[in-house]
């Protein structure tokens, strides 16, 4: 069973306002993630968060998850980590995803469960033309040592110290590991989306 740990739980500071509540193509960039992952079997859907807006959405949906409450986002993104990982139960690996890529296709996240659980690698992570990206899935003899970062540091972290312990699966476009950080790329998208983008997203 893997893990799947929605990152949740940042201020969105270069946006100034939660940006994974913005509306893109009818819906929140949160929600885009949701429809992804919600479907896929064999997992266990925890969200880490500071926004009860983002539990509410999950309700809104029927959609069944652990909703871990992070009442101290200022330690980072390590401290998300830990919580989801905490909060999981008996998994054989963790997924963690980050709510800001409203472009990522869930065949893309099928292919990279398939491809870990199919390899002998401990980590496997998307990636476009050799950049990895987001999600990341970490076998979970790396449990300890994801528990031990701090500060505002993830697990790319051990996909550097582990190299050859890492396995990249390709998407077909560079748009799905784009994530929306400021208000200019979210009025960017806005103004450049065609048809042919919009089919994309669904």
């Amino acid at each position: 069973k893997t893990a799947i740990i929605l990152l949740a739980a940042g201020f969105s500071s270069r946006y100034s306002k939660n940006k994974l509540l913005e509306i893109i193509n009818e819906k929140t960039m949160f929600e885009w993630i949701l429809t992804k992952v919600e479907t896929i079997k064999d997992t266990e859907l925890i969200l880490v968060t500071q926004y009860e807006e983002l539990h509410e959405l999950l309700i809104k949906h029927n959609i069944e998850a652990t909703v871990v409450e992070n009442k101290n986002p200022e330690l980072g993104i390590s401290h998300s980590i830990a919580l989801g990982i905490k909060n999981s139960t008996h998994c054989d690996a963790y997924m963690f995803v980050v709510c800001d890529q409203p472009f990522l296709k869930k065949d893309s996240i099928l292919k990279l469960i398939d491809t870990f659980y199919r390899c002998e690698k401990g980590i496997a992570c998307l990636s476009f033309e050799g950049t990895k990206g987001n999600p990341v899935i970490f076998d979970k003899r790396y449990r300890e040592e994801l528990l031990s970062l701090s500060g505002d540091v993830g697990g790319k972290i051990l996909i550097k110290k582990y190299p050859e312990d890492v396995v990249s699966v390709s998407v077909e476009k560079k748009e799905e590991l784009y994530d929306v950080d400021t208000i200019d790329q979210k009025r960017t998208i806005d103004q450049k989306r065609t048809i042919d983008q919009k089919r994309m997203i669904d």
